[in-house]
């Protein structure tokens, strides 16, 4: 497993077992079918799960990401 990846929960994120995975840009683009631009925008607009600076690179946690597609 990549060190970028280890058990990292968000703050204040519900415990699950998807809690613990983050993931990259291309992953978060897969899974909302969004692409890079429109999903930096929606951050913007705090419409979209605000990506975690984890040694320089961007990482989401993979529950709020799969929060905000249930909820779409």
């Amino acid at each position: 497993m990549n060190s970028l990846q280890n058990n990292i929960p968000a703050p204040n994120a519900p415990a699950s077992p998807a809690s613990d995975r983050l993931y990259r840009l291309t992953d978060v683009e897969r899974v909302v079918s969004l692409k890079k631009s429109k999903i930096y925008a929606l951050i913007k607009l705090q419409q979209f799960p605000r990506q975690r600076k984890i040694d320089g690179a961007s990482r989401w946690v993979a529950s709020e990401i799969d929060q905000w597609v249930s909820e779409r």
